[in-house]
């Protein structure tokens, strides 16, 4: 009886243990299999989220965060609206024939533009809000441009990049007043004299590692044109940098800085 007794608990421990080892066996199946469908999903999503860029032309740039941000004055945050003016982009979406076109300025709503013009999706405009502090489903706003937002509200609002196919094409006196190149031969900042009868437009030109001497010589119709020929001023803003070289996107902002420093002391 004994025997009988200790076989039966030996077997039903031993079911029991297989039990146990079935259904943590199904356990770890289960657990895979959703991690497979998990991971197949992002897949899948990453896949869609490729193709979208490539037909909207959307790439994401490999350099991304690399530099510091600019922090200007017209890349304003999500919720700063102490000025009526914002910078945006056209937004891809149908309108009424008697609507403005939509665009996004970065704010919780969308914004309606008052000018019934066409204008190509995915274009950045300057944008004056008209009805800023007001309960409405949209805001609402007139096209506007960096000239007239320095006029209203005194603050910087960046630049704009033009192509140029020469150097010859863009020292044009026609346009400027005052053509200044940087090189290691020129003189302070501080020297730097402009006539202040009249409001000037000033070309700064600068080179690359070798310089605008070697930018000259780079291109035929120049070649033969010395630099203190092809400039109205030679100026030097890092006299004392203590290097062979400077970067060209440092130097930039250090001689804009001088610069603007000296005009503001002429003109004042």
């Amino acid at each position: 009886m004994v025997d009988k007794e200790i076989k039966r608990k030996q077997r039903k421990l031993g079911e029991k243990l297989l039990r146990k080892k079935s259904a943590s066996k199904s356990w770890r199946e289960h657990k895979q299999a959703i991690a497979e469908k998990r991971e197949k999903a992002l897949l899948g999503a990453n896949e869609e989220l490729k193709k979208l860029q490539e037909s909207t032309g959307n790439h994401q740039p490999s350099g991304k965060g690399l530099l510091n941000p600019l922090d200007a004055h017209h890349h304003l945050r999500s919720d700063d609206v102490s000025i009526p003016f914002r910078e945006g982009v056209i937004l891809d979406k149908p309108v009424k024939a008697d609507r403005g076109m939509l665009c996004d300025v970065g704010l919780e709503k969308e914004l309606e533009l008052e000018d019934k013009i066409q204008i190509p999706p995915a274009t950045r405009v300057t944008v004056e809000i008209t009805n800023l502090g007001t309960e409405s489903k949209r805001y609402r706003g007139k096209l506007s441009n960096a000239r007239k937002v320095r006029a209203k509200t005194g603050k910087y609002w960046g630049y704009s990049v033009q192509l140029a196919t020469s150097l010859k094409e863009v020292i044009d006196r026609k346009k400027f007043d005052v053509i200044i190149g940087t090189s290691p031969r020129g003189e302070p900042v501080s020297n730097m004299y402009v006539n202040t009868l009249n409001d000037v437009h000033v070309l700064l030109v600068f080179g690359g590692v070798a310089g605008v001497d070697a930018a000259l010589e780079a291109e035929e119709a120049l070649a033969e044109t010395r630099a203190e020929e092809a400039f109205d001023r030679l100026i030097n803003s890092l006299p004392f940098k203590g290097t062979n070289s400077e970067r060209v996107e440092e130097n930039v902002f250090v001689t804009l800085a001088e610069v603007t420093m000296r005009l503001q002391q002429l003109f004042s």
